[in-house]
């Protein structure tokens, strides 16, 4: 028999009733095993938790950021097409339905000196995946798919760059076309890459760990931001630091990053550094 709609757990009513012990921890308020795992894993000094996604897109989904990102990113030949405006943020929502679509996605779309537009989606990973040039292609195919209609009748057959940002300690060489290319062969025919070499399926692999600080983007921000990404490190923290431009949104997303994604038996060592850097702003 059921009670405002919800079963009771009684014997004979088709629920299977409760364990006496069982009832017993939960009124004891013992740990769920998921609980218990993430303590143990926090005791062993792990990271806490990653937040890579939400900081990406927050950093990432600011226009002037993404330009900055881009032109630092794309090859030569692409990168000297783009206008000065700035480019605008496409609904990830936009895409067809049938492909589903991640929160760590950005979409934009590029303006060109000729007068033509390109489609730019930003996808980041913090650990290689195999299949990741067919899942970058169905993306590719649902922007290609959404627009459809609109190119067609302006005559339009825009490229589409995928950028692949990697920040995990592992060492990946993707797939970045549906031939077979690696991104280590890709890079050898850097300088050459054009447009039209994306007008099929390309991606652009990117490995924050591979760059120095000011070797990413002239943006100080996007540098300190992406340069976290690379690695969370205590000598990281020390090239970092004299970066940030005092109390900011961006200093306050930035730090709690480099935290969260921290061990915390390295968190006193940060701290100290943190303290040491700024003595005057106390624990803030």
């Amino acid at each position: 028999m059921a009670t405002g709609g919800k079963p009771t757990g009684s014997a004979g009513d088709g629920a299977p009733p409760r364990a006496p012990e069982k009832r017993a921890a939960k009124r004891r308020g013992a740990p769920s095993a998921k609980a218990a795992a993430r303590a143990a894993r926090e005791a062993a000094g792990k990271q806490p938790r990653a937040t890579h996604d939400p900081f990406f897109k927050r950093v990432l989904s600011d226009p002037k950021k993404a330009q900055a990102f881009m032109r630092c990113f794309l090859p030569p030949r692409v990168g000297a097409r783009l206008t000065d405006r700035l480019p605008v943020r496409l609904d990830p929502q936009d895409v067809n339905g049938r492909f589903r679509v991640s929160q760590s996605d950005l979409r934009f779309r590029v303006f060109l000196t000729d007068g033509s537009f390109m489609d730019v989606d930003f996808e980041h990973k913090s650990a290689p995946q195999q299949d990741v040039h067919a899942q970058l292609f169905d993306h590719r195919a649902g922007i290609i798919a959404r627009d459809a209609r609109q190119l067609a009748l302006a005559g339009n057959n825009p490229a589409v760059v995928n950028l692949l940002a990697y920040h995990g300690t592992a060492g990946w060489n993707p797939q970045v076309t549906l031939t077979g290319e690696t991104a280590q062969e890709a890079e050898a025919k850097w300088g050459d890459l054009d447009l039209d070499d994306f007008r099929q399926f390309r991606a652009v692999f990117i490995d924050f760990k591979r760059y120095a600080l000011e070797a990413l983007s002239d943006d100080p921000e996007l540098q300190v931001a992406l340069y976290a990404m690379g690695g969370r490190t205590l000598a990281r923290f020390h090239e970092i630091l004299p970066k940030l431009q005092g109390p900011s949104q961006h200093e306050t997303d930035v730090l709690t990053y480099f935290w969260q994604n921290s061990r915390i038996s390295e968190w006193p060592a940060l701290e100290k550094a943190w303290k040491a850097f700024n003595p005057d702003r106390g624990d803030d």
